[in-house]
């Protein structure tokens, strides 16, 4: 036996493999296999930190080496930054500190920005709830959001791995870096959130947050169904799949909604 078919014969490291696979996958722009390739890494928790790291270090920094590089900083980034947040942070700092290139400066500060401490955070089975914490606690976002969750199944539920409830600014890109790979929701909580409205809380809280409701079962339905486009297509079955959850917790006001809803479409 040769010394090559000996070395075919011996197994690779699980992680290096799965790196592999996402660095083939961006460089071909496969959505797909970046996607199972990200979630194989996260699955492997401390293990993948050290491997993570040392491939970020490979990277040339002051270019871009390929067209889709920034695809594979991102993933490789932000991976690291949910398994060891303080590694990350000290990667990113030494990084941004040296030349870097403005494409891949802008991607690293934006997986930098994110802290676990600027969020309140809460657990429900496998799905982590964050909760910016400059959302007025006594709208208790993040309670409401989980009794509606208890609207759904359980097999619904567990689609989903985590939900990030935002003030309504758009400045948070960070969130939606994960939402291809780990069925990710977003929850915009509008501007009436803050404490300083609290008035406008008490007169329009009901109907604000029925429309948070609806806005959470459609997003929903985008994990359960695996929706990446949010096309017309994938939003009509959305609008469907939170249609038929509305009319069986709320029956009353089905004749109100069918004509809201011709109005200005909901569902």
């Amino acid at each position: 036996m040769t010394e090559t078919q000996v070395s075919k014969n011996i197994p690779r490291d699980p992680v290096d493999l799965a790196i592999q696979q996402l660095k083939k996958a961006a460089f071909i722009e496969h959505p797909g296999m970046i996607a199972e390739a990200c979630v194989k890494l996260y699955g492997f928790r401390g293990d993948a930190v050290s491997p993570l790291l040392q491939e970020l270090r490979k990277v040339d920094l002051t270019r871009l080496e390929h067209k889709n590089i920034i695809s594979l900083i991102s993933s490789i980034s932000t991976i690291l930054h949910d398994l060891d947040e303080a590694s990350s942070r000290a990667f990113i700092t030494e990084a941004l500190q040296q030349e870097c290139h403005p494409s891949i400066r802008r991607t690293l500060g934006i997986v930098a920005r994110f802290s676990l401490d600027n969020y309140r955070t809460i657990t429900l089975g496998q799905i982590q709830i964050f909760e910016d914490k400059t959302i007025d606690p006594e709208q208790q976002a993040s309670a409401k959001v989980e009794s509606w969750l208890h609207n759904i199944s359980a097999e619904d539920r567990s689609r989903i791995s985590r939900i990030f409830i935002l003030p309504g600014r758009e400045d948070y890109d960070y969130a939606s870096f994960h939402l291809a790979w780990f069925n990710v929701i977003t929850l915009r909580w509008d501007r009436y959130a803050r404490p300083d409205n609290r008035f406008l809380q008490l007169v329009f809280g009901r109907g604000l947050n029925f429309l948070r409701e609806i806005s959470l079962y459609q997003e929903v339905a985008h994990c359960v169904f695996g929706h990446r486009d949010h096309d017309r297509d994938e939003e009509k079955q959305a609008k469907i799949y939170t249609a038929k959850i509305t009319k069986t917790l709320y029956p009353r006001l089905s004749f109100v909604l069918k004509t809201v809803n011709r109005i200005n479409p909901i569902f």
